[in-house]
C-alpha cells in the first residue's frame, strides 16, 4: 500500500508538470499582455513532501491564470532533503515551500528568498497559526497521560525537517523544559503518516506518533483509516485552529520568490493569488503573514541558521556574544580609564590640598608673624607713652621734695641739729634727698630709654602700607572683616613703615569693632592727594552708628576711650606714631553714621625698590 501512494503521488507530480506545459495559456485578469515581449515559461518548484497537497494541483491553474497571454506555467518537483541546493542550482522562479523555507536557506548562506504570499485554511482563525502538530497514543495506553510521561519512549514522524510535524513536537518539548535531543528513547522516521506513522504506533512498535495538525480529521473525513484507536497528548483547547492538536502554531506553506525572480513576474502572481477567492478545499492566500514563531522555533531548537548555539567553546562562545564581550571589554576599560583619571584626580586634589594647608600655614604664620611684629610695636609704644607719661608725671613731684627737704634744711634751729634729736632728723632730711635725686636720675634714665627706642625713618610707600595693614588685619579678625581697599595711589613718604602698618592697623581695627554686628558693615582705607600738594591723604572710614558729642568729645582726649572697657592706649599710640611722623590726625562724624579718621602726611620723593616689593 506504502509503495503504491508513492508511486501514485510521483505519477501526479509528473502528470500536473506535463499538463502546465501542455496547458493553453489563460489570460491574465488586470495584466497587459505587453508584460514580456516575448512568452515564456514560468516555473514552479514543489518540494515532493508537499506532492500529496491538493493545492499543488490548484497551483497550476491559478499561476496559470495570473500570468499575462502566452506564458506558460511549469512546475517540477524538488527533493526536500536538498532543497537550497537543487533551487539554487536550477533557479526556478518560484518554490512552493513550508514556512521555513527562508530559515533553511540563511542556514546555507544563500541568499534568503521572500514570501510572495502565505496559505491559510478556513479552520485557522489567521494566517499565522495554521498548522502543528498533534501527538498521538494508543488509546488502551493508561500509562501515557502526559507529554512527561513520553520521555525515553519510542516515536515516529515524517522528515526530521518537517515543520507542521516534527519540528513542532520538538518546540513544544523545548517549551515543556525538556532537551528534545534526549527526550525519546528511540526516533523512528518513515516516509509518510498514512500508512506509515499511524500503522507503527496502532501496531505497538512506537509508543506515540507525531502527525501534522488536522490530519486526523483528514483520515475522518475521508474514510481512510479508523482513529478511534488513538488518543493525542498535550492536546491544545483553544480556538486558534479547529482541529486537535499538542503544539503551538505556525504558518502555513508559502510562495517564495527569489532575488532573481523578475519583479513584474511577482506582481502579476502576488495579484492573481490574493485576487482569486477561496478554493474548494477552503484555502486562500494572504500577503504580509508574519512568520516570527518560525524564527523563535528554530532559536528554541538550536538548528538551521541558529545551530552555531550548541557549540559551546570559547572560540562559539565568543562569536556567538561577540557584541556583548566587546561592550562588556569597552565597558572595563571605560572603568579602568575611569579609575586612572580618578585616581589622578585624587593625586591632583591631593597635591592641590596639600599646597592650600601649605600655603593655609604660612598665612597662619604670617598671621602670628604680623601680630608678634604689631605687638611688639604695640608694646614698644605703649611703654613709650607710658614711660613719658611717668617721667612727665612723676618728675614735677619727686622736684618738689628736693625743694622742701632744701628748705627744712634751712629753716632748722642750729641747737635742735646738735641734739641727739637733731642728728636723727639731719639723718632724715639727707636720705629724702638722696632717695628724691635718685627717683628723679630714674625718671631721666626711662625717658632717655624711651627717646632711644625711637627708630629712624626712611623712605616708604603709604599705599603699600595700606594694603599691608588690611591684609595683617584680615589675617588677626578672619575674613568676615568688612574691610574694603579704594583708591590706594602710590604715596612715597618718610617714616617708620611698621608704626605707620600700626596706626592703619589699629584706625581700621577700631573701624571694624565699631560695625560689628551691622548687616551692612563696611571699612573703607583709601590713600589720596590731599588739598595740600605737600601732603598725602590717608581716609579710614566706617558706617558705625552716630556718636554723640560725649564720645566724640573722648577722641581728642589722649587718654580716654570711645569703648566703656577701653584704656585708652590705641588712640594714644596713633596719635603718638602721628605726632612722631609730624603728620595731622582728624576725626569726623559721618552724617549718616559712622566715623571718618583722616590723616595727613608730608610727601617724600620717590621710594626705593626694596620698600615696593615688602
Amino acid at each position: 500500500m506504502n509503495a503504491l501512494l508513492r508511486a501514485a503521488f510521483l505519477s501526479a507530480a509528473a502528470f500536473l508538470s506535463l499538463a502546465c506545459e501542455a496547458g493553453e495559456a489563460v489570460p491574465a485578469e488586470g495584466i497587459p499582455s505587453s508584460h514580456g515581449t516575448e512568452p515564456r515559461t514560468v516555473t514552479v518548484a514543489v518540494l515532493d513532501t508537499l506532492l500529496e497537497d491538493t493545492t499543488v494541483s490548484q497551483m497550476q491553474a491559478r499561476l496559470q491564470k495570473a500570468l499575462p497571454a502566452g506564458w506558460t506555467a511549469r512546475v517540477v518537483t524538488t527533493l526536500s532533503a536538498d532543497a537550497v541546493t537543487e533551487i539554487t542550482r536550477f533557479a526556478p522562479d518560484f518554490v512552493l515551500g513550508p514556512a521555513d523555507l527562508g530559515l533553511q536557506f540563511r542556514a546555507a548562506g544563500e541568499a534568503e528568498p521572500f514570501r510572495v504570499a502565505t496559505r491559510k485554511t478556513a479552520r485557522a482563525r489567521n494566517a499565522a497559526e495554521s498548522t502543528g502538530s498533534l501527538i498521538v497514543v494508543r488509546a488502551d495506553r493508561p500509562d501515557l497521560r502526559s507529554l512527561a510521561d513520553l520521555r525515553g519512549k519510542r516515536v515516529a514522524a515524517t522528515l526530521p525537517s518537517s515543520l507542521p510535524g516534527w519540528l513542532a513536537a520538538e518546540g513544544e518539548i523545548a517549551r515543556s523544559g525538556a532537551d528534545p535531543r534526549e527526550f525519546w528513547g528511540e526516533k523512528r522516521f518513515l516516509s509518510f503518516p498514512f500508512p506509515d506513522v499511524v500503522s507503527a504506533v496502532l501496531s505497538g512498535a512506537v509508543d506515540a506518533a507525531v502527525l501534522p495538525a488536522c490530519f486526523l480529521e483528514t483520515l475522518d473525513r475521508d474514510a481512510e483509516a479508523d482513529t478511534s484507536g488513538l488518543r493525542p497528548i498535550a492536546e491544545k483547547t483553544d480556538d486558534a485552529l479547529s482541529c486537535r492538536r499538542s503544539t503551538a502554531l505556525y504558518p502555513d506553506i508559502s510562495l517564495w520568490g527569489f532575488p532573481w525572480t523578475e519583479e513584474k513576474l511577482v506582481r502579476a502572481v502576488t495579484v492573481g493569488l490574493l485576487s482569486a477567492p477561496p478554493g474548494k478545499d477552503g484555502y486562500e492566500w494572504l500577503s504580509a503573514v508574519p512568520h516570527g514563531s518560525v524564527a523563535s522555533l528554530y532559536r528554541d531548537l538550536e538548528i538551521g541558521p541558529y545551530s552555531y548555539l550548541r557549540d559551546n567553546s570559547l572560540p562559539a562562545l565568543y562569536e556567538r556574544y561577540k557584541a556583548w564581550v566587546q561592550a562588556g571589554a569597552l565597558l572595563i576599560l571605560f572603568l579602568i580609564l575611569w579609575e586612572i583619571r580618578l585616581h589622578r584626580l585624587v593625586k591632583k586634589r591631593t597635591r592641590e590640598l596639600s599646597v592650600a594647608l601649605a600655603r593655609e600655614k604660612e598665612a597662619e604664620s604670617e598671621s602670628r608673624r604680623d601680630r608678634e611684629r604689631l605687638g611688639s610695636l604695640e608694646r614698644r609704644n605703649i611703654v613709650s607713652q607710658m614711660s613719658a607719661m611717668i617721667a612727665h608725671e612723676v618728675k614735677s613731684p619727686v622736684a618738689a621734695i628736693c625743694n622742701f627737704t632744701a628748705i627744712l634744711d634751712f629753716v632748722l634751729p642750729e641747737e635742735v641739729r646738735e641734739g641727739k634729736t637733731g642728728k636723727t632728723v639731719d639723718t632724715a632730711l639727707q636720705g629724702i634727698d638722696t632717695e628724691a635725686k635718685r627717683i628723679a636720675g630714674i625718671v631721666d634714665r626711662v625717658r632717655n630709654y624711651a627717646k632711644s627706642r625711637q627708630s629712624a625713618h626712611a623712605p616708604c610707600d603709604l599705599s603699600d602700607i595700606a594694603r599691608r595693614a588690611v591684609k595683617s588685619l584680615r589675617n588677626s579678625l578672619g575674613q568676615s572683616v568688612p574691610v574694603e581697599e579704594r583708591e590706594l595711589v602710590p604715596a612715597p613718604v618718610l617714616g617708620d613703615s611698621l608704626e605707620l602698618e600700626l596706626l592703619c592697623f589699629n584706625l581700621m581695627k577700631n573701624g571694624a569693632e565699631a560695625v560689628s554686628g551691622r548687616k551692612d558693615a563696611k571699612v573703607t582705607i583709601s590713600v589720596t592727594a590731599d588739598e595740600d600738594p605737600g601732603r598725602w591723604l590717608l581716609t579710614v572710614r566706617d558706617n558705625g552708628p552716630l556718636l554723640d558729642d560725649a564720645a566724640f568729645a573722648k577722641l581728642q582726649s589722649l587718654m580716654e576711650s570711645v569703648k566703656p572697657e577701653g584704656l585708652g592706649l590705641g588712640l594714644s599710640i596713633v596719635r603718638g606714631i602721628a605726632d612722631s611722623h609730624g603728620a595731622l590726625l582728624a576725626f569726623r562724624r559721618n552724617p549718616t553714621g559712622g566715623l571718618t579718621a583722616e590723616l595727613r602726611i608730608d610727601r617724600a620723593d620717590t621710594v626705593p625698590e626694596e620698600e615696593k616689593t615688602k
